[in-house]
């Protein structure tokens, strides 16, 4: 179940926690600033969850035809997967070519022998489609930050405490006051961030060696 918090309460617990709930000291703007760099970081660290997908989205782009890159999706970070869907065909997932093997590949029959590669802002194929082409893509969004008071972010499992010490090493860095507390308290959060982040799915691993559907559905002979 998501434990999403708004801005507006978010920085009211950051205020209560750093003793400054009627201090001026920190502008609005800068606590925006300072809640938004530290929940990227813990977007961050949730991102590098792999396979736990925490922040999955899906969306396509058209690489056109007799072109061999077409620009990545807006408020791309990280691919998850990218596939093409044949009509009346199963999805073909892409491989990933290596720079150097960019010209080796020859395209097969049914113009759907492709391998893709990410660069600067824009997803390569390794040859020209003879028409337009759409992939379809499994991605990471950027974080997108939190700008009105009304605006939300999904703590996941309490995982607000981190912010909010990230927050206060912050603010009272600013003020020149002794932050070991909040280190320590950062400290302990990461540490159970990263214990509890892995493994969202417990009732079975995600890849199995000697599995295979049958085995669900013809059971033991």
């Amino acid at each position: 179940m998501a434990r999403n918090i708004t801005l507006g309460i978010l920085k009211t617990m950051i205020r209560e926690q750093a003793d400054m709930v009627s201090s001026s000291f920190i502008t609005e703007a800068e606590l925006n600033r300072y809640v938004n760099n530290s929940c990227a970081e813990l977007y961050g660290l949730l991102v590098r969850a792999y396979g736990e997908d925490y922040y999955m989205s899906e969306t396509s782009v058209v690489v056109p035809a007799n072109s061999e890159s077409v620009a990545l999706p807006a408020g791309f970070f990280k691919l998850l997967q990218v596939e093409i869907r044949p009509a009346s065909q199963r999805p073909i997932l892409l491989r990933q070519f290596m720079l150097r093997d960019k010209n080796n590949y020859v395209a097969g029959s049914g113009n759907y022998n492709y391998r893709y590669r990410i660069m600067g802002s824009k997803i390569f194929l390794d040859q020209k489609p003879k028409s337009d082409l759409t992939l379809y893509m499994y991605i990471v969004p950027a974080f997108t930050d939190m700008t009105l008071d009304a605006d939300s972010f999904d703590f996941i499992n309490g995982w607000e405490d981190y912010v909010i010490a990230d927050v206060c090493m912050k603010v009272l860095a600013k003020q020149q006051d002794d932050l070991s507390y909040y280190i320590g308290k950062k400290t302990e959060q990461l540490d159970r961030i990263n214990k509890e982040k892995m493994s969202r799915n417990l009732s079975e691993p995600q890849i199995m060696i000697g599995y295979s559907d049958w085995d669900d559905e013809w059971g033991d002979f």
